[in-house]
């Protein structure tokens, strides 16, 4: 595979993990159809928080890697997209930071 593309898709992945997430479960989560569904809202919303502990750790375990990849490569719109999501990723923990275990 193209150098390029591999680490394109690597750092895509972690984006992409968000968005599908919210997309499938989201209405669950968010439409007042759903109201009277406690139950199925704390099932979706485990689901939705470990996709956002997945995003908290793609910033330790791959995204420095993949920049300095990207860097050793001079692919600079990639250099410039992973350091967009590890500001994702800060933005993430705070967002994580914000529950409590009560």
């Amino acid at each position: 595979m193209d150098k390029h593309l591999n680490l394109a898709n690597r750092l895509y992945e972690v984006f992409r993990g968000n968005i599908t997430c919210i997309n499938t479960w989201g209405v669950y989560l968010f439409n007042s159809d759903f109201d009277n569904e406690p139950e199925l809202r704390n099932k979706v919303g485990i689901i939705w928080i470990c996709a956002l502990f997945d995003t908290l750790e793609a910033d330790n375990k791959f995204i420095p890697q993949i920049i300095k990849e990207a860097k050793q490569e001079g692919f600079e719109s990639l250099v410039h997209n992973g350091i967009q999501l590890q500001n994702l990723c800060k933005l993430t923990g705070e967002l994580l930071d914000s529950f409590t275990k009560q």
